[in-house]
Parts: C-alpha cells; sequence; structure tokens
C-alpha cells in the first residue's frame, strides 16, 4: 500500500487494524515505549506507550485535527482496566464513539466507563461540550444525594423501566450487554428502590429486595428449582418478615409462611398440585385435604376429602353418577354429623374448585386465621344451616294483606342489581317472619337486589313500599315492626334514594302513613329506636310544623345525651336546607353557635352554618371545621352516629366536602393545618387531603408562577405523599389534574423557586 508523505519510511503496515505503525521492541520483540500509528490518509491517529513491556499500557486515539478521541489503559488482548474515555470532535472524525442508547443526546461530548475486569465496568459518567455531567440522553445531572455514590450514574424518566427518574449503579458486563453481580436504585432524593444480584454466568435475577419509602417492602430470591418471596411488617426496625412464600415445581407448590410482628411463626399453608386433577393442601405440615378429579367427563370423581390431624376423614363426597353428589361430615370417630347436597359436579369438574370448604384468611391479619379444621366445620356448618334455612323459607304461608300486595307488582319486569327479583316476593314474606334465621336469610337476599355499590333499582322502592305497608299489621309484634321500621331507615338513607321523584314520591307516602308511630318511636329512651325514627321523621314529615318543633325540643334539652342533641341539631339543619330557608338555619344556629360549650354539637352547627352559607362563611366557622379535620381523633366518637347524615365519609373527608363550599380566599388564610397533617395521613385520605389542598392553592395555573410560602409548603408536603407511593395511579392522576409533576424531586425544585 502506497504510504502518505506525512508517513515516516520506518512505518509498517498493520492489515488487522488498518494503519502504519512505527515503535520499538526489546530483546525478546516485546513491544516497549511508545508506539505511534498513522492514519493512510497521512495525520498521527493514536499512541500505546508500552514503557518497558509491562502492562497497563497507555493507550491514546486521536481525531484528524489532532485532539484526542479514546483514552484508557490496555492489557493486552481485549483487557481493558481502570477509566476508559471517548471524546467528540468538532469536525468530521473516523474515530468512535459508543452508540449505547439509541436516544442518545445531542449535546453528550464525553463519555467515561470503569472497567474493573475484562469487559465488565461498574461506573459510566458523561459530559457535554463544556465539561459538565450530564446523563446519556445529555440531560444536565440534579444534585446527587449524599446516600448515592459517586459510581451511580442518573437516568431520566424517559430511560427509565419505572418511568421515575432514579441513581443506578452495578457492574455491567459490555460482552453480554446485561448486569452482573450486584446492582442498586435510589430515587432522587436518595431513598433506595432496589436492589439486586445478578448471575454472572447468565446475567438472571438470583435476588431482588424492593423498598418502599425507603424501606424494605418485599425480596425475591431464586434457586436453580424454587423461588422464595418475602413482604416485611412495615414501620418495624430493624425489619421482621411478615410472609414468606416458597414456590417450587413451577409455582405447581406453594407454601406461604405468616409471621407476627416479632417474627414467630404464625402458621404454615402449603399447596400442591400433583397433576392438573390431582391436589393435596397442608396446614403447618399436616395433610387437611386431598382431591383426585378423574380424566373421563362421564366417570364420578375419584375422591377428595379433608382430614383431622389424626389423618381421619372430616368430610368426603360420594357422587351419585348422575352429576350430583353428596357432602357427608364425620367425627373423630367416624360417626357422619350433617352431610350436603351437591348439585354441580360439571361445574366444579370443570375448574377444579372441589376444596370448596377451604377457608379464607386476611393476608393482613393472619393471626384473626382460627384453627383449620373448626375453619372448615364452621363453613360446612353454616352450608348446612342455610338449606335448612332455605327450606324453612319455601314453606312460609304468605298472610292474605301481604298476598294483596305482591300481586300488584310485576316482579319479572321490575329492576334490579343481580340476578332479577322473581325471589323477591318470598324474601318479602320471610321478613314477616317471627323466625330470625329466616329474617336475617331474607333480608339478605333482599338487600342482593335492591342495592348494589350505592345504587338503587326499581326493586328499592317497590320493596320498602310493601313493607312500609306491613307495619301497620304487626302493631302487636314489636320484633317485626322494629325489624321493617330499621329496614326502611336503611333504605331511606341510600345517597341517591330521591333520585327517582315518582318512585321516591309513593314510598315517602307509605310512610306518611306511619308518622305518628315515628314520631312516638322518636322520643324512645333507646338511642337506636329513637335516632333511627328520627331520620324517618326528617324524611317523610319535613313538610309538618311537628317536626321542625320536635328537633328544636330535642336539641336543646340539655338533659339529653350529646349525641340526641347533635343529631336533633344535623336534623333540623338538613330540614331547612332541604326545604329552602337557609338564612332561617344561619340566623337560628348564629345565635347560640359561640355559647356551646359541647364539642359535638358545636362541630354540628359549624358544619350547618358553613353548608348554608357558603362563601359567606364566617371564619370562626372554618376554623372551627379545620380544628376538628386537622385533629380528628379528638373528635367525639359519637360523630360516626351521625352515619345517615354523613354518608361513609369519615371525619376529615366529611369536613373537607364541607369546607368546599367556603371562599378559596378564606381558606387559603386557615389551610395550613391541613398541609401539615397531609404526610402522616393514610393512602386513600391523602387522595381526599391533597384535593382540598390543590383545589385552594393551585386551582388556577398561573399560582404556579407565584410560589408563596403557603404554596412552597404545600408543595414539600405534597413531595413526601410523591415519595410514599410513587406509582399510585389515584395520587397521580390527583397531580396532573392541577398540572403539578408526581415526582418529589419535581416537586421540591419548584417549591425552590418561592
Amino acid at each position: 500500500m502506497k504510504k502518505h508523505k506525512n508517513i515516516p519510511d520506518a512505518a509498517t503496515w498493520n492489515a488487522e487494524d488498518k494503519q502504519w505503525e512505527l515503535g520499538q521492541k526489546n530483546e525478546q520483540l516485546k513491544e516497549i515505549g511508545i508506539w505511534e500509528a498513522w492514519h493512510t490518509e497521512g495525520y498521527c491517529c493514536g499512541t500505546t506507550d508500552y514503557g518497558d513491556g509491562t502492562p497497563p499500557f497507555l493507550f491514546k486515539r486521536f481525531h484528524p485535527d489532532g485532539k484526542l478521541a479514546q483514552e484508557g489503559n490496555w492489557y493486552g488482548g481485549n483487557k481493558w482496566l481502570g477509566t476508559y474515555r471517548w471524546i467528540k470532535s468538532k469536525t468530521p472524525s473516523p474515530e468512535g464513539f459508543p452508540s449505547g442508547d439509541p436516544r442518545q443526546g445531542k449535546n453528550l461530548w464525553k463519555v467515561e466507563f470503569d472497567y474493573v475486569e475484562e469487559g465488565v465496568y461498574h461506573a459510566q459518567r458523561f459530559y457535554d461540550i463544556k465539561d459538565r455531567p450530564v446523563n446519556i440522553h445529555g440531560i444536565p445531572l440534579p444534585a446527587r444525594p449524599a446516600s448515592v455514590p459517586e459510581r451511580a450514574h442518573y437516568i431520566d424518566e424517559e430511560g427509565s423501566e419505572t418511568g421515575y427518574a432514579c441513581w443506578v449503579m452495578g457492574l455491567l458486563d459490555a460482552h453480554q450487554g446485561a448486569f452482573i453481580g450486584e446492582y442498586f436504585e435510589w430515587d432522587l432524593n436518595g431513598a433506595p428502590i432496589v436492589k439486586r444480584l445478578y448471575d454472572r454466568q447468565t446475567g438472571s435475577v438470583i435476588e431482588e429486595h424492593t423498598y418502599e419509602n425507603g424501606k424494605l417492602w418485599t425480596s425475591r430470591i431464586f434457586n436453580t428449582d424454587s423461588q422464595t418471596q418475602s413482604f416485611y411488617h412495615p414501620d418495624i426496625e430493624p425489619q421482621v418478615v411478615s410472609q414468606s412464600i416458597l414456590y417450587r415445581n413451577n409455582e405447581k407448590d406453594k407454601q406461604k409462611t405468616y409471621f407476627d410482628t416479632e417474627g414467630k411463626t404464625i402458621f404454615v399453608f402449603r399447596s400442591e398440585e400433583i397433576s392438573d386433577l390431582h391436589q393435596r393442601k397442608y396446614y403447618n405440615g399436616i395433610l387437611v385435604y386431598e382431591g383426585i378429579q378423574s380424566k373421563g367427563k362421564k366417570e364420578t370423581p375419584s375422591s377428595f376429602i379433608y382430614y383431622y390431624p389424626e389423618g381421619t376423614p372430616l368430610i368426603n363426597y360420594t357422587s351419585n353418577g348422575d352429576g350430583t353428589g353428596q357432602w357427608r361430615m364425620y367425627d373423630k370417630e367416624g360417626h357422619e354429623i350433617l352431610s350436603l347436597p351437591e348439585a354441580k359436579e360439571a361445574n366444579r369438574d370443570k375448574h377444579n374448585n372441589w376444596d370448596v370448604f377451604k377457608p379464607y384468611w386476611d393476608d393482613n391479619e393472619p393471626e384473626k386465621m382460627v384453627n383449620y379444621w373448626d375453619a372448615v366445620i364452621e363453613k360446612f356448618t353454616n352450608k348446612h344451616l342455610n338449606i335448612v334455612i332455605a327450606a324453612r323459607i319455601e314453606n312460609l304461608e304468605v298472610p292474605p294483606h301481604l298476598a294483596a300486595e305482591l300481586a300488584k307488582v310485576d316482579w319479572k319486569n321490575t329492576k334490579s342489581a343481580m340476578s332479577g327479583c322473581e325471589a323477591i316476593p318470598q324474601a318479602i314474606n320471610g321478613m314477616l317472619s317471627d323466625d330470625e334465621d329466616v329474617a336475617s336469610k331474607c333480608e339478605s337476599r333482599i338487600w342482593y337486589e335492591i342495592e348494589h355499590q350505592g345504587t338503587v333499582y326499581e326493586a328499592t322502592y317497590k320493596v320498602a313500599t310493601i313493607l312500609a305497608q306491613m307495619i301497620p299489621y304487626y302493631a302487636h309484634n314489636i320484633i317485626i315492626q322494629r325489624r321493617l321500621f330499621q329496614f326502611l331507615f336503611q333504605v331511606l338513607q341510600q345517597a341517591y334514594i330521591s333520585d327517582e321523584k315518582k318512585l321516591y314520591k309513593e314510598l315517602i307516602k307509605a310512610v306518611q302513613q306511619l308518622l305518628p308511630t315515628i314520631l312516638q318511636n322518636a322520643k324512645d329512651a333507646d338511642d337506636d329506636i329513637a335516632l333511627e325514627s328520627q331520620y324517618l321523621l326528617l324524611e317523610a314529615g319535613r313538610n309538618t310544623p311537628e317536626t321542625e318543633t320536635f328537633f328544636i325540643e330535642e336539641w336543646h334539652r340539655t338533659e339529653n345525651t350529646t349525641l340526641r342533641r347533635a343529631y336533633a341539631a344535623f336534623a333540623l339543619g338538613d330540614l331547612y336546607i332541604q326545604t329552602k330557608q337557609s338564612q332561617k338555619l344561619v340566623t337560628a344556629f348564629t345565635d347560640v353557635f359561640a355559647a356551646e360549650t359541647d364539642t359535638l354539637v358545636r362541630l354540628v352547627l359549624a358544619i350547618q352554618l358553613v353548608t348554608a352559607a357558603k362563601k359567606e362563611a364566617d371564619g370562626a366557622w372554618l376554623a372551627e371545621l379545620i380544628g376538628a379535620l386537622t385533629d380528628p381523633d379528638a373528635v367525639d366518637e359519637n360523630f360516626y352516629e351521625l352515619q345517615p347524615f354523613i354518608g361513609d365519609f369519615d371525619v376529615q373527608e366529611y369536613l373537607l366536602m364541607v369546607l368546599g363550599y367556603a371562599n378559596p380566599d378564606v381558606l387559603e388564610k386557615n389551610i395550613e393545618p391541613v398541609i401539615e397533617i397531609l404526610p402522616a395521613a393514610g393512602m386513600l385520605k391523602q387522595e381526599t387531603l391533597l384535593q382540598a389542598v390543590f383545589s385552594v392553592l393551585f386551582q388556577k395555573k398561573s399560582a404556579l408562577k407565584s410560589i408563596t410560602p403557603i404554596r412552597k409548603k404545600a408543595l414539600l408536603a405534597a413531595a413526601e405523599v410523591a415519595d410514599q407511593h410513587k406509582n399510585l395511579l389515584n395520587h397521580q392522576e390527583i397531580f396532573e389534574s392541577f398540572n403539578l409533576p408526581h415526582d418529589s424531586y419535581k416537586l421540591r425544585k419548584l417549591a425552590d423557586k418561592s
């Protein structure tokens, strides 16, 4: 090959590297000293300093303009140790630069990898043209927390598998393109996220430890033929395992161990799948169930047996050969105690759910798990009792006065929640029974059809109206009458019960016929009877002067209990609001609010005053609500007896809803105590608090351009919440709805703009 004129005559051609080279060799023909390399175009493209021939050898590459392109310590072959760096050029150059991530930033200028063994580096650094640290996308690095080692590199949201920016540190095998050995992640505040151990040969994970809020949450250990997953008790230092799950045989053998807060075993449950048709269950190492299902569809099930601890049968199954069968339960001596018919063999075969009597326990409260065998017996006994009760219901006679009302309803075409209303007439009849078991079962059946997740149906009104009409027939039977009044109370306190105007009007008309009895019950010495009746009085008698008079007297009667006074005040306030007499409420309640000394009654007065006055609400009323909001434990426990008025909300949720009526400017002056309790609140309660704080302080987009001290405090509190629940979608949606990042680092940076 023809040499360029700038290349020394003594230089020789290296066909493998396609360059001209010149240097010295010792007597053993080993390279020594500095060897130079030239590009075919005549410029020096590299040097290697061999010194006395003993590695490391300092290796450099140059761009055509003579500036450094690469630099590192070479140990011969493919071995490089220590820092190796690549630098770009402002002019065209054939020198390589790590391609890495295809989303590599354009302003990425210099890259450094720290190699600790052949092909393995444990640190990577990136710089822009001004030698400022950036990440692989060319984005400037955030402040490095003290807990994050210098070796760790920054991954932004775009490059993160979780969608959250983080710091990463680990050994990366360039040949495999995978991590090996120990691997760590930290969030931008320096709290650990995950720690893994990768197999050096395969790159597969053999250990993984995940953290929540900087504390170990779960661990997984992978072995050749098994894996163990452990969960830890929260808020215990040092941390203690709460559950440990051992998976074997491709997860067909699963053993779950529960531990108390001191690390002692509560119990062990194991489920073993021998085959698709053969299962075993063990409790504390003792076989408690074995099911062997036959293969042929026409064959009868082979064997399904629950065992006593001693190994004798507790329950077994016998097929009738026609798709039905019989479950039998025995005492420890083998004597049959009870039996149950089985009518769904085909269904159980299809889903292989023959372990029908296996008890259930809450993973969060395993200490409440009763003795396994007692739980199985209880489940069997309850199913047997249900059959007995069903037979009693079936044999009940229908009284003529009920039959006449039932006949007026087209039950087949009446809309309900679940499977339809054709069985409802029988359940209504059972509600009139002296048998408490029958009445309870029938009431459950009715509620299954008339309410679902707060929604009511046509059947709700039809059933309640008929049962209201039945009450006069049972004036002589206090138990049945009380049961029916309680049912009406439960129906009328449903949140959407008044939405179907016509049906609701018919129901109220039926209840109004009972007002004399309701008013009498409202004065009962038993609080349960009295308060439920008072609510019925409010719903059905709000337009009668007797109702208003009753609530005024009940509220002001000082010998009444706190609960009865508070209940009456709440009912009176609702009566005024429902009848569009808000100003009358404000006038009546304002006069006594300041002088009221009972804390619960005073809180109720404040609630009703803010609800009625809305944006005109007085600061003193708001302060009363915020005081209770920030210290809910101090609120009288009787507050929850006001449930007919407050729904299923807790103290904080309900008070925040009421505060939403007030003037935002007035609320902003009082919101600080709410911000202070935000980080310590429970996950679900935080949703309500975040919504309240953000709606007061960040309702307008311009709020983010003016970070006042109170907004700064809110952002910092929100950052703590974001740290606690990084991946919680509900929180994220709330943050995004107010144009706030669900990222604690960004929230703190935003707060710093104040």
